[in-house]
């Protein structure tokens, strides 16, 4: 996961999922949700659009949002990352935020 702020990632800013069918690109509305101790450490070093890479390094624009029952979401380009990466049900995801960086600098 990337984000598009300036700074310096701390070590171990990383969370892993096993994957549920709301998880699949097959579902309506395929998204990840990001555990709320993830948020509450590193919510400084993320912004709403982030970009998502592939071990292929392949990117995806993603988008971070709120949800009624006020959990954090990775929703707009999900689907393409998981259906790229062929993601099903009971597959394990590390996700990491490796790298901040400006897009415009």
């Amino acid at each position: 996961m990337r984000s598009s702020m300036d700074g310096h990632v701390p070590q171990c800013a990383s969370f892993f999922e096993v994957v549920d069918s709301s998880m699949e690109a097959t579902h309506m509305e395929p998204s990840l949700v990001i555990p709320m101790g993830f948020i509450k450490k590193f919510h400084s070093y993320l912004n709403h659009m982030i970009t998502m890479e592939a071990p292929s390094g392949v990117m995806f624009k993603a988008l971070i949002e709120t949800d009624k029952e006020k959990h954090f979401r990775i929703t707009f380009g999900w689907k393409e990352l998981a259906e790229h990466l062929g993601i099903r049900s009971s597959d394990l995801l590390i996700l990491e935020l490796v790298y901040v960086y400006d897009e415009g600098h």
